[in-house]
Order: C-alpha cells, then structure tokens, then sequence
C-alpha cells in the first residue's frame, strides 16, 4: 500500500464491488495537520458516513457513493485494512 501511495496515482475511487481505496488527495482535512494520524483517516470516514448506514435495510441511505468508504471497510468479505500516506508535489495527500 505504501508504494501505492509514493506513486501519487491521484484521485481514484473502486467501485462498490472492487476494491476501495479510501484515502487520496486530501483524505482527512484541507492541512497536513489534520492527516497526523493516519488511523484518524479511517476513523473520519466511519463517523461521517456510518450515520447514512440503514442497518435495517442493510443498505445506505443515498446509494452506495454516500457511504462506500463504510460500507467498504465494514464488509464481512474484507480480509485486511492497509494504510499507506505520500506527500505529492502538487500538495495533495495520499
């Protein structure tokens, strides 16, 4: 994952049956500051979509662009999480 990131591939997205990328260009904030912790990316997404998950329907509120980064890292069929963070020359984070 992190020679993904070293590579600033810029802004890409899976879909809702492949593959998720979850953090790309600026993935926790608008500064460097806010992306200190990497975990803390992960966790900003949860919180912010986990609220649009309809647990009775099992399905987002909104489609799957609402909350795919949820849905994404909560999916029983998600065997591991990989983390990798790079400065790019242009200024952007991924």
């Amino acid at each position: 994952m992190q020679s993904w990131a070293a590579s600033c591939p810029g802004f890409q997205h899976g879909g809702p049956s492949g593959w998720q990328n979850l953090a790309t260009n600026t993935p926790c904030g608008s500064g460097k500051k806010d992306c200190n912790s990497i975990v803390g990316a992960a966790w900003m997404w949860y919180d912010q979509e986990e609220t649009k998950w309809n647990y009775d329907s099992n399905q987002c509120n909104g489609g799957w662009a609402t909350c795919g980064h949820f849905s994404n890292m909560m999916s029983p069929s998600v065997t591991s999480i990989a983390c990798g963070w790079s400065e790019c020359a242009n200024g952007n984070y991924v």
